[in-house]
């Protein structure tokens, strides 16, 4: 069984390199963060400056359907009072996209709004104005570990905010 562990790549050393590999170290007591989950986060928050449009967007298409339905389609009308208003609103508060974006949005500004001020100026300045880390830290006039620390700081309680597994 040795040797066939050791074919497919299972051997101890093997494992525990796989599994660190997938995880990056996170924000004070060595707490982990699965890379796919920070790649995720680092996403969403360097799409943040757009949510506003993009939830304008999204409702201006479900509040103006492009295709227009064919009134002879369906033969005739039924007796049932129609309420194209109310459904409208309804599809607009019940549409997924729109409620992600949301519940996102408001995460990442309850985020911000917890954190220090060098850890929100961090944050804004990498994530929302595309600046490198290490010309934040000198802008900043400290190290770029310390910009890091808070960077993955942010990440992690952004992570727990939006209950996602970190």
């Amino acid at each position: 069984m040795g040797d066939r562990q050791h074919e497919l790549g299972l051997h101890r050393s093997n494992v525990k390199r796989r599994i660190r590999k997938a995880h990056i170290k996170v924000a004070g007591k060595g707490g982990l963060m699965r890379k796919c989950t920070k790649n995720y986060l680092e996403n969403i928050l360097r799409m943040y400056p757009r949510y506003t449009e993009m939830i304008k967007s999204k409702e201006q298409e479900l509040l103006n359907p492009s295709a227009q339905r064919d009134q002879n389609s369906g033969g005739g009308r039924s007796g049932i009072v129609g309420k194209p208003t109310e459904k409208l609103a309804i599809s607009v508060l019940t549409d997924k996209e729109i409620s992600v974006i949301i519940n996102h949005k408001r995460a990442i500004e309850k985020v911000l709004e917890g954190v220090d001020d060098i850890t929100n100026g961090i944050v804004v300045a990498h994530y929302f104005n595309q600046t490198k880390i290490d010309v934040i830290a000198g802008d900043l006039g400290t190290t770029l570990d310390l910009c890091n620390k808070l960077r993955r700081k942010y990440l992690n309680e952004l992570a727990t905010e939006l209950s996602l597994i970190k």
